[in-house]
């Protein structure tokens, strides 16, 4: 336990129950345990996360491996050094249970999308309808209307296939008329979705205080694994105190229930390259990045060590 405070600051894409095992550490007082004193921006920038990162207003940040990725082969290096989810954030409804859903009768159907914010989801579905056999080309995609209206619609009986994501998926999720119909983990298999990462130079510098920004972390991973759903709910709602408990509960056993939460810092390089070919094969990346070009293990190794597993 360090007794010096170690300011770290970190831009994300968002504030959001899916990244609950960040709020644990936090809610837990994991990170001032390791001497970290976190100060977490979850309002993105225009300008883009490294970018806001690469100007100096920011030590980490902590997003989808698509950024560093293609940073990388625009010829802005950056280095991966954790990892916090392995599987997509959002979620896909219909009005037929998943073993009862017919992924065939999407051809020519309407796809409410009604997130925005990264393109990262959108890859991820686009092969996932190739895996099920459906075509893009014949599906009509009505993008980024706002969330609520699309449910209304979408409960009304408007579209085939509707995509919501996190806290706002809390009505839905209790909504006895809508199903679940993917299951990212078991569809497409694990990928590195969201991970932290820094420029090089920040990596060299700031080497031991973001080990202890890992073993933090990897804390309240091993926390996460043994406390019932309704308990890590709990700790959420402190974090979103203005959500309704119910849906703040109902979101936290679906990604629980979809395993999207590492179980350790690591970064799987089999599920980065698996990941960095589909975005070479959505026009995203240039070439595939093998892992060798972007991830150092060394830290979060470090981190697993430390705590014991």
């Amino acid at each position: 336990m360090s007794t010096t405070a170690s300011t770290m600051r970190m831009i994300g894409v968002a504030d959001a129950a899916y990244y609950a095992p960040q709020i644990a550490a936090e809610q837990l007082g994991f990170f001032a345990d390791e001497g970290i004193a976190l100060e977490y921006d979850g309002g993105s920038d225009r300008a883009g996360l490294s970018v806001a990162m690469e100007r100096g207003d920011f030590d980490v940040v902590l997003g989808g491996l698509w950024r560093p990725m293609r940073r990388l082969l625009d010829g802005r290096p950056m280095r991966v050094f954790g990892q916090v989810n392995e599987q997509c954030d959002l979620l896909l409804f219909a009005r037929q249970p998943r073993e009862l859903f017919d992924w065939s009768a999407l051809e020519g159907g309407i796809f409410l999308h009604a997130t925005g914010g990264a393109p990262s989801p959108w890859f991820a579905l686009r092969h996932l309808l190739r895996i099920k056999g459906v075509s893009l080309e014949r599906m009509r995609l009505i993008p980024q209307l706002p969330v609520d209206e699309s449910l209304r619609m979408f409960r009304e009986g408007y579209g085939e296939l509707l995509e919501i994501g996190d806290l706002d998926a809390g009505s839905a999720l209790l909504d006895e008329g809508l199903h679940q119909v993917a299951c990212w983990r078991e569809d497409i298999g694990r990928l590195p979705w969201s991970v932290y990462y820094a420029t090089p130079e920040l990596v060299d510098a700031r080497r031991p205080q973001l080990v202890a920004l890992m073993r933090a972390l990897h804390r309240a991973q091993r926390w996460l694994e043994g406390r019932p759903t309704g308990e890590l709910a709990e700790l959420v709602q402190r974090h979103f105190p203005a959500r309704p408990a119910a849906e703040v509960e109902a979101v936290v056993g679906a990604y629980r229930g979809q395993r999207v939460w590492s179980s350790s810092p690591r970064v799987d390089r089999g599920a980065a390259g698996r990941w960095s070919a589909i975005l070479a094969a959505a026009g995203w990346l240039s070439r595939p990045v093998e892992p060798d070009e972007l991830v150092d293990d060394e830290i979060a190794a470090l981190a697993v060590e430390g705590v014991g597993g």
